[in-house]
């Protein structure tokens, strides 16, 4: 009899372990399912905090919850001006993964994107500013330092393709900004959410004259001039790209568009969209043998502003394809960058 229950204590044992085993993994697949909310937008487990200071891929941390593009956080002002040999080169505004509040997104225009983060590296006597918009509502440490290392990769050769708008109303006295933006566009993956393609554009705003006769007005003209770098990350082809600038406010008009290098894009249909009515430049960029790895894009538009801030507005929709028939389409949403001028 011992031995008869014996037997059956053991076969017991097993049948409890079994039951709490497929609970556990229950309960590890059901948090793994929260990743993807009700509403199907991109979001990560939280990780640990990284906190103000902190020294993260050699960029150190700011911590903020929001950010303003004509107002410099006064941490970074003291950082920019000091003189200490011993300063640091690079800078990260986070929000611990969350996304930062900001002005950047024309009101309703965001198209599901965030931003969340921005990044400041020091080249030669200038601080190249990055923006860096995901289409999810958080990160985690793992892809922020991924973001980090592309960051660095691409603001290689920033510095030597433009020339940076004049400081004439710099009051604050800080080094000139170059502005960047960089689109980072994720798709679910099987377990985790994969980098499918990524846009980086840089953009240059330089005041030609502020004593222009505009419509019997005196007023500015502004060369607005981007570079695009559109890429694949795990997406299986790059099909398109439009591209559009331009300019809302009342007291601008657009006066001329163009495309810079054109004869970089041989192996691309263009179809220009442009209306100087409607004050905007607008291209569409189209691969032609299904192959490229990489467009670079130079749109540039030419406009005037006879009152306040000048205004112009960026934004781009992408078109690939992760699988043979799986066709997607990402909009930037629509950035409105501001500059001081009259």
């Amino acid at each position: 009899m011992n031995r008869k229950n014996n037997v059956i204590l053991v076969i017991v044992l097993l049948v409890f372990a079994g039951v709490f085993i497929y609970f556990q993994n229950g309960k590890q697949q059901s948090l793994a399912e929260k990743s993807v909310d009700v509403e199907g937008k991109l979001v990560d487990t939280i990780g640990e905090p990284i906190s103000q200071g902190t020294t993260i891929n050699g960029y150190k941390v700011v911590s903020l919850t929001s950010f303003s593009q004509n107002k410099l956080p006064k941490i970074l002002k003291t950082a920019f001006n000091t003189t200490a040999t011993t300063k640091l080169k690079k800078y990260i505004v986070y929000n611990n993964g969350n996304p930062l509040q900001t002005d950047y997104f024309v009101k309703g225009k965001n198209e599901g994107n965030n931003v969340i983060a921005i990044t400041y590296v020091k080249k030669g006597e200038l601080y190249v500013k990055t923006v860096h918009i995901t289409n999810k509502n958080h990160i985690d440490k793992a892809e922020l330092i991924n973001i980090l290392q592309r960051n660095d990769a691409n603001n290689i050769s920033v510095v030597n393709d433009f020339v940076i708008q004049e400081a004439d109303k710099n009051t604050d006295n800080i080094p000139l900004i170059v502005e960047n933006y960089h689109w980072h566009f994720y798709e679910k993956g099987f377990k985790s959410f994969l980098l499918a393609v990524e846009l980086c554009t840089d953009v240059q705003l330089k005041r030609q004259t502020n004593e222009a006769l505009v419509n019997n007005e005196k007023g500015s003209i502004w060369n607005v001039s981007t570079t695009s770098r559109y890429s694949k990350g795990k997406a299986i082809r790059l099909d398109a790209q439009k591209t559009k600038l331009s300019v809302a406010k009342q007291n601008q008009s657009l006066i001329g568009y163009q495309l810079m290098r054109r004869y970089e894009l041989k192996n691309f249909t263009i179809t220009d969209l442009s209306s100087l009515p409607g004050k905007y430049g607008a291209w569409e960029f189209r691969d032609k043998l299904g192959n490229e790895p990489l467009f670079v894009t130079r749109p540039a538009i030419r406009a005037t502003n006879t009152d306040g801030k000048f205004a112009v507005e960026l934004s781009h929709t992408l078109f690939y394809k992760v699988g043979v028939e799986q066709c997607r389409k990402a909009k930037t949403g629509v950035i409105q960058i501001l500059t001081d001028d009259r």
